[in-house]
């Protein structure tokens, strides 16, 4: 999938760009990307390999994942999500 592979490289090359200007050329970079004509398609392929069936180990591992990562998530009110 290139689409991917291209993604990837982009925000590997981002991430390498220190302190804030990293940030904000991810932010601004991120916002060309969302709003590119290229982005439905790459939606349908994300569905399409999201609706793939997983062997249970790959399942199992996912699990995990989520299961570890879940303390880090900061949840925000529906007063706070709707602001701005």
């Amino acid at each position: 999938m290139e689409i991917f592979d291209d993604t990837r490289a982009l925000f590997g090359q981002l991430a390498a760009i220190p302190g804030a200007l990293g940030v904000k050329t991810l932010i601004e970079n991120h916002d060309a990307w969302a709003h590119s004509e290229a982005l439905p398609a790459m939606a349908a392929a994300w569905a399409r390999v999201a609706a793939m069936p997983r062997n249970p180990a790959v399942e199992a591992r996912i699990a995990r994942q989520r299961q570890a990562l879940e303390p880090l998530v900061t949840r925000l009110s529906v007063r706070c999500a709707a602001a701005g």
